[in-house]
C-alpha cells in the first residue's frame, strides 16, 4: 500500500527562488509540484521526504528560468491485488456499497458480501445491509469496513478497487 521510492524530476525555478538557500527552495517547490499528484505507475504520491540530489541548473533562453534535474524519495500510496485495507462506507445500494481509503474508491458487489447480509431499505433515509444473524453487525455509511482488492482499475486521475467482503476475516469493524 505504502512505499518509498526513488523518483527524478526536472524542475523549473524561476529566478526569485534562485540564492543562498537553493536546496530549500528547491524541497519546497518540489512538494508543490508533486504532492498529492497521481501517476498511474506509482500511485498517489503522498510526501515527498528528501531531495537527494540536484544537478546543475539549465538556464532557458529567453525567460531566466532555470531547470534542475532532482532524484528525490517519495512515499506513495499504491495498493495492489489481495490486499486487505480499512476503509469507510461512503454509499450504500441495493448493488453493493461503496467505501473510501484515503484518495481510493472501492465497490463491494452485493455478490462479495458474506451470504447472511441482506439489504435494508426500510432503513430510510440511511439504507444498510444488515446480518440475519447478528443485527448489530451491518454496514452504512459512515462504518469502518475491512475489505479485500480483487481488482483494480485506473481511471485517469483516480484508482477504483473492486473488493470481497465475503472471507470470514473481513467485514465490518466494530471501533470500542
Amino acid at each position: 500500500m505504502f512505499f518509498i521510492l526513488n523518483l527524478k524530476k526536472n524542475l523549473l525555478v524561476t529566478p526569485e527562488y534562485l540564492g543562498k538557500k537553493l536546496s530549500t527552495q528547491l524541497l519546497n517547490l518540489l512538494k508543490r509540484a508533486v504532492e498529492g499528484s497521481f501517476n498511474p505507475r506509482h500511485g498517489y504520491l503522498v510526501k515527498v521526504l528528501t531531495v537527494d540530489k540536484y544537478g546543475e541548473g539549465k538556464v532557458q533562453d529567453g525567460s531566466g528560468d532555470v531547470l534542475f534535474p532532482l532524484s528525490y524519495k517519495a512515499l506513495v500510496f499504491m495498493p495492489y491485488k489481495d490486499e486487505v485495507l480499512d476503509g469507510i462506507v461512503t454509499n450504500v445500494l441495493p448493488e453493493g456499497f461503496m467505501a473510501s481509503v484515503g484518495p481510493m474508491s472501492l465497490f463491494i458487489s452485493s455478490q462479495k458480501l458474506p451470504t447472511d447480509y441482506r439489504i435494508d431499505m426500510e432503513n430510510r433515509p440511511h439504507p444498510r445491509w444488515t446480518n440475519v444473524n447478528d443485527s448489530t453487525s451491518h454496514v452504512q455509511v459512515g462504518s469502518d469496513v475491512r475489505v479485500k482488492i480483487i481488482g483494480i482499475r485506473i481511471n485517469g486521475n483516480e484508482i477504483l478497487g473492486v473488493c470481497d467482503m465475503s472471507e470470514s476475516h473481513l467485514g465490518p469493524i466494530k471501533v470500542r
